[in-house]
């Protein structure tokens, strides 16, 4: 399958973005040696520890979905990029289904078995997202955590490597006043791309 990404990001991270698609060095942050990484960080130092988002780590991207992806990253960035110039990013990804992750469809046998998967560890995740936040109470790192996990299972039981996540998620907004936690809907579908073999090409514009 093929789409276009669009990913927000102040100007100045746009040339190191590139540098690393072009060189394909240096490969995106992931997995769960990374997450332990970031574990350990975290019981030094909160403010050094980079905590996952809600699919995980990698690069988050806006897709086709309820809203305009466009109008997404100008939301996005205006509340918590407001006094920055920034660009939005067009990453053309290019994915085989057996290495995609979609959550899409709450009826799919891989949704299901992504909930059995949370519901038989929920007691390992919930202790992990505590070393990132005391209370325990933030939902994305929560979900981030589960994801990583999934993603190990999925490749040592079933053989799947994932390249990429897609689910249909809630972007808080400039206009919002409820915290994304508490949305019960989705306002739009977020890919995360995870390694740079799916990106075929970059383009990008500064975001008006």
């Amino acid at each position: 399958m093929e789409f276009v990404g669009h990913h927000v990001t102040p100007e100045i991270n746009v040339k190191s973005i590139l540098n690393e698609f072009r060189n394909g060095q240096t490969p995106i942050k992931t997995g769960v040696g990374y997450l332990n990484n970031q574990i350990y960080l975290a019981q030094l130092s909160k403010t050094k520890a980079k905590r996952p988002g809600s699919l995980g780590y990698g690069i988050y991207t806006f897709v086709d979905g309820i809203l305009d992806p466009t109008e997404l990253c100008k939301s996005f960035s205006n509340r918590l990029m407001k006094h920055i110039r920034v660009k939005e990013v067009f990453f053309y990804i290019e994915i085989e289904q057996e290495n995609l992750i979609d959550l899409t469809n709450s009826q799919s046998e891989q949704y299901q078995l992504f909930v059995n998967f949370c519901r038989a560890i929920n007691k390992k995740i919930t202790q992990t997202n505590h070393t990132f936040d005391k209370s325990g109470e933030n939902q994305f790192v929560w979900e981030g955590i589960a994801m990583e996990l999934f993603i190990q299972y999925m490749e040592k039981h079933h053989s799947v490597v994932t390249y990429g996540v897609l689910r249909d998620t809630f972007t808080p907004c400039d206009v919002d006043d409820v915290p994304a936690s508490e949305r019960i809907t989705s306002n739009g579908n977020e890919f995360l791309i995870r390694n740079w073999k799916i990106v075929r090409d970059i383009k990008h514009n500064v975001l008006k």
